[in-house]
């Protein structure tokens, strides 16, 4: 604890100013410290007098800090908690090389959103080194189901597909008028590849519930478990594998995206 000299609005002022440490207890009974806060502690009023403050107190130095108080308080340290031990959240108080064996989810959760100071020490596990392993497989593999995709919807040159649905979500313009409508599809013999029609020439079906239909052949009607044959004219294929075809309006009543 160390005194100072501070200075109110009249009179030169007497203070103590010490730091005190506070602590935090893990969930295995271990204590560190969480921050050490500096205590201000005001005593009194010296005098209006630099002169006599400086004769009644000639070692202690004015704080200039200090200037305009009169009251006690604290100012907050920074954060010191130990970045290895979760403090706050579900697994708060343990050790998150702990929690990693048996809920790396969580971990990684934590990690994504930055729940404290914890990145630093989350990334030199080796869960972490594993998970980013995992992530270049997936792309790895992801890059080959890509060009897999590529080879099989070659541009200019026609390819079948199989509906597997009616149309439906109907999507319309700003002023409400419909545009186009979607149906789902997977090319012929490749089931595991589907795709999403966007069909820009459709008409509507009248009744007591009217909808939407694709024309084909210049005629609205169900398009679910028939096949229509499509000449692409571009393709582009997503990280996530999802597939955009371009086709030639001219070959068929679609157009102008097939969309995966």
């Amino acid at each position: 604890m160390k005194k100072l000299i501070g200075f109110a609005t009249k009179y030169y002022t007497l203070w103590s100013v010490e730091d005190r440490p506070v602590y935090v207890q893990d969930s295995y009974g271990n204590y560190y410290i969480s921050r050490v806060d500096r205590c201000y502690t005001y005593h009194k009023n010296v005098s209006k007098s630099l002169d006599k403050v400086k004769e009644q107190y000639p070692t202690l130095a004015i704080d200039e800090d200090l200037r305009g108080l009169s009251r006690s308080f604290v100012v907050a340290g920074s954060d010191q908690r130990p970045d290895h031990i979760f403090w706050k959240g579900k697994y708060q108080g343990m050790e998150i090389a702990k929690v990693a064996e048996d809920d790396w989810n969580y971990v990684l959760w934590a990690l994504d959103v930055n729940m404290g100071n914890h990145s630093d020490f989350i990334k030199q596990l080796p869960q972490y080194t594993a998970h980013l392993a995992k992530i270049e497989v997936e792309r790895t593999q992801s890059s080959v189901e890509m060009d897999r995709i590529r080879n099989l919807i070659p541009i200019g040159k026609p390819i079948e597909l199989l509906a597997t649905s009616n149309g439906f979500n109907i999507l319309e313009s700003d002023c409400g008028k419909p545009i186009e409508c979607q149906l789902n599809a997977e090319i012929a013999g490749e089931d595991d590849i589907r795709v999403r029609v966007v069909v820009s020439n459709f008409g509507r079906v009248g009744g007591i519930y009217p909808y939407i239909m694709p024309m084909i052949n210049g005629k609205i009607q169900r398009t679910k478990n028939k096949k229509f044959i499509v000449t692409p004219t571009g393709v582009k294929v997503y990280e996530n594998n999802a597939v955009s075809i371009w086709i030639d309006p001219l070959t068929s009543e679609y157009g102008p995206t097939i969309i995966h």
